[in-house]
């Protein structure tokens, strides 16, 4: 099979919106980078060096199964907030009031991307390659159950590559069904691509 390549979109605060401010209630303009971050999954920050507490911000957007999901985040203080959904995808950001100078990024923590693997197959190895640049944590695991209860379920971390910080490659010996790449947490800007090639397949 063809190698499969999963990057981590670097973090930053405005990987979704630059800064900006509105006069009123309203939406907030998506014109950052990353609006589209699949096969990413991840949260939701706002970060300003203003007081914006009393503003609830209304996300919308796509999550790792396709599903429209939808959450409110309550604004910062001088300070960056993290939303509890995971989004592949951001729809719209709205605001319930005025925003002094918010921009809207990707979380520290989340999902790289995830595989699919061919239990059928006869050969069953699957060699994991992880190339890391910058401060970053993560973790290589796989799950036996599908779409949507995959991340409902304990994970199985692959020795060795669990907690990594490195460069790293892992073997895969075992059948499975989902096989994941989780990112504990990563400083702004750092990196990671992981190439996974499954044995006997073209």
């Amino acid at each position: 099979m063809k190698p499969v390549v999963l990057v981590w979109i670097p973090r930053a605060v405005d990987n979704i919106a630059l800064v900006q401010s509105t006069g009123a209630a309203g939406p907030l303009i998506l014109n950052g980078p990353n609006v589209d971050f699949s096969p990413n999954a991840r949260f939701i920050t706002l970060t300003s060096a203003n007081n914006n507490a009393a503003v609830n911000f209304t996300v919308t957007g796509n999550n790792l199964y396709g599903v429209q999901v939808s959450e409110v985040i309550a604004g910062p203080n001088a300070n960056t907030v993290s939303g509890a959904v995971e989004f592949t995808t951001v729809i719209s950001v709205v605001a319930n009031a005025a925003v002094n100078q918010v921009s809207i990024g990707l979380s520290q923590e989340g999902i790289a991307g995830t595989y699919l693997y061919d239990y059928h197959a006869p050969n069953s190895d699957l060699g994991v390659q992880v190339i890391v640049g910058g401060v970053i944590n993560y973790d290589l695991s796989y799950s036996f159950n599908d779409v949507p209860n995959i991340y409902d379920v304990a994970y199985h971390p692959v020795a060795g590559m669990t907690g990594a910080t490195t460069n790293q490659w892992a073997n895969v010996i075992q059948p499975t069904r989902y096989v994941y790449i989780f990112v504990n947490a990563s400083n702004i800007g750092a990196t990671l691509v992981a190439t996974l090639i499954q044995q006997g397949l073209r």
